[in-house]
């Protein structure tokens, strides 16, 4: 497979934009992107968002364009990769085409994610999800973004969004490290997100 050049993203840079040609896969080793659409209105709506380990661009092995737009949220680090070396390696393992599935699959999950869990609940349980799925599951750091992105994930007023967190830190589910840093109690957002 050709080498991996690698990237670093400052916060709030675009990747791609939507409709373009997809000529490279991006594999996020770092930080966080979104993948978004412009409303009529001339808001934004965030569609899913990526993680470390997760790819953007897999819909260039199909030859269709970028469906989104995609931008980092936080400094992200990723390493891409051309589109025609992704597919001859792929062909020459059916091995690695699985595993090509498999994160086309998470892509997909992720999109439900967004619909299911961050679209439906009161703003409690909406922020509470966001954090959960932001929080390490190890230790509870959670590093969150822009609020207004925040909102576009969650379908409420950058306020609303603003307001649940201060009373999250104010309950001690939260407690604020530095400028979007905290530390999650994990049990806590469970329990806010209303989840088993």
């Amino acid at each position: 497979m050709a080498a991996l050049d690698s990237l670093l993203l400052p916060d709030d840079t675009l990747l791609a934009e939507a409709g373009t040609s997809i000529t490279h896969l991006h594999l996020i080793r770092s930080g966080l992107v979104a993948l978004m659409r412009d409303l009529p209105d001339g808001s934004r709506r965030i569609l899913r968002l990526l993680k470390p380990g997760d790819i953007i661009g897999l819909e260039g092995l199909t030859g269709a364009p970028q469906p989104h737009r995609a931008v980092a949220l936080r400094e992200s680090a990723l390493c891409r990769v051309p589109v025609g070396a992704v597919q001859e390696a792929a062909d020459a393992s059916p091995a690695f085409a699985r595993r090509l599935l498999d994160h086309w699959r998470t892509a997909l999950e992720r999109a439900d994610m967004v619909i299911l869990d961050f679209g439906h609940g009161s703003a409690r349980q909406r922020v509470a999800r966001l954090l959960l799925f932001l929080a390490a599951p190890s230790d509870g750091r959670c590093a969150t973004f822009r609020r207004g992105d925040m909102a576009a994930v969650l379908d409420l007023a950058p306020e609303t969004v603003s307001r649940v967190l201060t009373g999250f830190q104010r309950g001690g589910i939260l407690v604020k490290r530095d400028p979007n840093h905290f530390q999650a109690d994990r049990a806590a957002l469970r329990a806010e997100a209303e989840l088993p």
